[in-house]
């Protein structure tokens, strides 16, 4: 995975991260359960983005 794509995976994620927070800060929600959801919501972004740059690398090879 090259630099580039590390750091554009990181915005993506901090994205995520603010919009989850976002939407559980207007409802009454405990700070665990936002821990949780985001966490999960990292664990499936990132499994996404290593899916696809393995796509693309096989398609390279």
């Amino acid at each position: 995975m090259n630099e580039e794509k590390i750091k554009e995976l990181l915005e993506t994620e901090k994205k995520i991260v603010r919009a989850v927070c976002h939407n559980y800060l207007q409802q009454p929600m405990y700070g665990e359960k936002l821990q949780d959801t985001v966490i999960f919501h990292l664990e499936n972004f990132t499994k996404n983005i290593i899916s696809s740059l393995s796509d693309t690398e096989m398609k390279t090879q």
